[in-house]
């Protein structure tokens, strides 16, 4: 008789640890619905949700971009080496090419992979490197902390620092040639610019957010507290982040770039932080960053431009590290390095494979 009453009490024990259980998980996947939230997004019946099929880790290396498919511009960062150079790395075989730039400088490979621009984190040094003759252009420029983009497939554009008359400067990969330009009424430092044909939009310090073209006089004002952008490569998508004071959360748009001004548009996405907005190559995803207090949403995140569906691939988020995409657009590339000197000792590269 003892016996039953033990096993039935052991019954009762487990079914009340399993409910236990199924509460806590109910409650957690609760806390991560609220933890991002995503409002109307234009999901189609047939979307397709981008899945993640490997993650692999590159430990003791820091990697600034892409050179193709399976090369990545890295430097080494082991505690008992210095690199003298940056050098591509082949990823699939381990093969290294030495390249001639200093390895604390961070590079932004060329639209057709023939000439690297680089520039160091204080902004005091930038290097235009020709790939084809292995020729490195020292620059004249005092460009600011943030990553500037390629323009075209001829020229670099780069927010400047601000200690001079000038806010952007355009350089011209095939001769090496600087030239700063002023915008009007633009009063604060630009943290971010990027150009599409005549349109050149630029977000500043204060969080102003202007869109200024060659064809018309007066620049157009978009909108203000936004805490980072991003322009799809065809210029035709616009997803911007916006700092909402009333909720203490920022808020993702996307929207056509003449459609950004307008007010009533509803968000994509809330959370507590949302950065390092990143167009693929082939405009199809854009990827991002978020962080919350809460657990749940915090992570890094890629959504299809076309139906509005987003995939978690990674629950780790850095919102002060870019995300890079390969030219194909199929992997991301994350890397993360300590701040303390040019040379770092603790250096991790993460790349994401899509499928």
């Amino acid at each position: 008789m003892k016996l039953v009453t033990s096993a039935r009490f052991i019954r009762f024990t487990a079914l009340l640890t399993i409910i236990s259980l199924l509460v806590w998980i109910a409650a957690c996947n609760k806390s991560s619905n609220e933890s991002l939230k995503v409002y109307n997004p234009p999901v189609h019946r047939d979307a397709q949700p981008v899945s993640l099929f490997h993650i692999e880790r590159l430990d003791n290396l820091f990697c600034s971009d892409w050179m193709s498919y399976n090369k990545l511009i890295c430097s080494t960062t082991r505690a008992e080496s210095k690199s003298e150079h940056m050098y591509i790395r082949d990823i699939r075989t381990g093969e290294e090419k030495p390249i001639g730039i200093a390895p604390y400088l961070s590079v932004h490979t060329s639209p057709d992979g023939q000439h690297l621009y680089a520039y160091s984190p204080n902004g005091w040094e930038a290097v235009l490197m020709q790939l084809a003759n292995n020729l490195a252009l020292p620059l004249t420029i005092q460009q600011g902390s943030e990553r500037g983009a390629w323009a075209d497939d001829n020229t670099y554009i780069a927010p400047l620092s601000g200690t001079n008359d000038y806010d952007i400067a355009m350089i011209n990969k095939h001769n090496g040639m600087v030239t700063p330009i002023a915008l009007p009424q633009q009063t604060d430092i630009v943290r971010k610019v990027q150009k599409h044909q005549a349109a050149i939009y630029v977000l500043d310090q204060s969080g102003q957010f202007t869109m200024y073209k060659s064809t018309q006089a007066e620049p157009i004002h978009i909108r203000a507290d936004v805490a980072d952008f991003s322009l799809s490569p065809d210029g035709k998508q616009l997803a911007f982040v916006v700092n909402n004071p009333l909720t203490n959360q920022q808020e993702l748009y996307m929207t056509a770039p003449h459609a950004a001004s307008r007010k009533g548009k509803d968000a994509i996405a809330k959370t507590q932080v949302i950065n390092q907005l990143s167009w693929s190559p082939n405009g199809k995803q854009l990827a991002f960053m978020t962080f919350s207090l809460d657990p749940g949403m915090t992570g890094l995140y890629v959504m299809e431009a076309k139906t509005g569906s987003s995939t978690q691939v990674s629950y780790q988020s850095n919102v002060k590290v870019p995300i890079v995409w390969s030219p194909d657009s199929s992997r991301l590339m994350v890397s993360e390095r300590n701040d303390h000197g040019l040379y770092n000792r603790h250096s991790i590269t993460t790349v994401y494979q899509l499928k």
